[in-house]
């Protein structure tokens, strides 16, 4: 897999049963590292609030959509979703998020809508 263009791993990776974007993204940037982002539900409610993503993207659907707004470097993207899987589960909780403690706030449209 490693020694294969992103695409081809990636469409060999979904052919196997039970495997959907986001673990084939995990696989391939984590062991191989091939840019590949992967969207878990931190990644993805951090994408929605800041406006990164609409509403109503589905994670699946997001991991197109947020690839394409990142360069397509291996370590930029791993720092990407550590940045965001970070955040979502410290500071832009499901519930309650602690937007009083966020440091993004002039970034978010969630703060926005919610605080001004």
């Amino acid at each position: 897999l490693r020694d294969l263009p992103v695409e081809e791993s990636a469409a060999w990776l979904n052919r196997l049963e039970g495997v959907g974007p986001k673990t084939t993204a995990c696989v391939l940037l984590f062991s191989c590292q091939q840019p590949l982002l992967p969207v878990d539900v931190h990644v993805h409610r951090v994408s929605i609030r800041l406006g990164l993503i609409g509403k109503k993207v589905t994670a699946d659907a997001a991991h197109d959509l947020l690839q394409a707004l990142l360069p397509q470097n291996a370590r930029t993207i791993y720092n990407f979703h550590k940045a965001l899987l970070r955040h979502g589960q410290r500071i832009c909780v499901f519930e309650r998020p602690r937007c009083n403690k966020c440091p993004i706030t002039d970034l978010c449209d969630y703060y926005k809508k919610n605080y001004l």
